[in-house]
């Protein structure tokens, strides 16, 4: 496998040659889906009901603000479903950490229950380089996957559901081969290219990701996603085989730490020591909207 050059912020604000995608990218067996009530973390593979349900709430709006939090659109709003798509869920996380307006200009509702989202595709290179074309996809609020993200009923406020997500992750869907096209763990890199048409990289020299490095990448509110191990009794509570969203660094009794989201909602792990992030993370990807 092709290891990516050392990073270094430069190579994201000069658009550099998109490298080749790794052949295996780490968890593209099969990234992890959260439990069910009854089962512990695990990385089972996820099979989708015969059926897709709806899980349409009575009502339903594009963004609401929710208790404790002022934002319209968060991270904190995506709550994985059965789908084993925590890849594309995690880069859709990072977008609402680092440009929100990016997301709701991704949107654009028809007011009749449909929403035509703007996607991303190579069309040709130059130089080079992708040169990336739109295309655009229609979704329908009325069948959103009752297993898909936020398909409990998750985002509720007052009877009144937020349903962005629910949006992006159908749209995503619909352009690559459907729910059950995603369901079983995919590319964060390929995730960021598609959402936001700009160039995406991905290392698994993990000890090139110094916390000079992270803080310079989050300052330039760029895109990155952890990957973890496909291993058992990962430390510092990360589940194996799963995408993570950055949420920072952060200084403690001058040891610097990474924050990391877990799509799922819960789980949430603890704070990791720079230092060691390669103890359970194998690849992180790094893109930019």
């Amino acid at each position: 496998m092709t290891t990516l050059q050392h990073l270094h912020p430069s190579d994201l604000s000069t658009d550099p040659a998109d490298p080749a995608d790794p052949a295996d990218p780490a968890g593209a067996d099969g990234f992890a889906a959260p439990p069910a009530a009854s089962d512990m973390p695990g990385t089972e593979a996820f099979a989708p009901p015969a059926a897709v349900g709806a899980a349409a709430a009575p009502q339903q709006a594009l963004y609401l603000t929710q208790p404790g939090n002022a934002a319209a659109i968060s991270a904190s709003d995506i709550h994985q479903g059965a789908i084993g798509d925590c890849f594309l869920l995690s880069a859709i996380g990072e977008i609402a950490i680092q440009d929100p307006s990016f997301i709701s200009g991704m949107i654009k509702p028809d007011g009749a229950g449909k929403e035509s989202v703007t996607l991303h595709e190579p069309v040709r290179t130059q130089f080079g380089r992708p040169v990336y074309g739109t295309e655009t996809e229609t979704v329908s609020n009325n069948s959103f996957a009752s297993y898909g993200v936020n398909g409990q009923g998750q985002d509720t406020v007052n009877g009144v559901q937020e349903i962005w997500p629910q949006v992006l992750e159908k749209a995503y869907a619909q352009a690559n081969g459907g729910y059950a096209g995603i369901s079983n763990g995919g590319s964060p890199v390929d995730a960021m290219k598609q959402l936001t048409g700009n160039t995406a990289i991905w290392t698994q020299d993990i000890g090139s990701i110094t916390p000079s490095l992270l803080k310079s990448l989050w300052s330039a509110k760029d895109l990155i996603v952890m990957d973890t191990k496909d291993a058992g009794g990962l430390p510092y509570g990360l589940v194996s085989d799963h995408a993570y969203m950055f949420q920072g660094v952060q200084t403690i009794g001058g040891v610097a730490y990474a924050q990391l989201g877990n799509p799922w909602g819960f789980d949430q792990p603890g704070l990791i020591p720079v230092s060691q992030l390669g103890r359970g993370i194998a690849e992180v990807d790094i893109g930019r909207v």
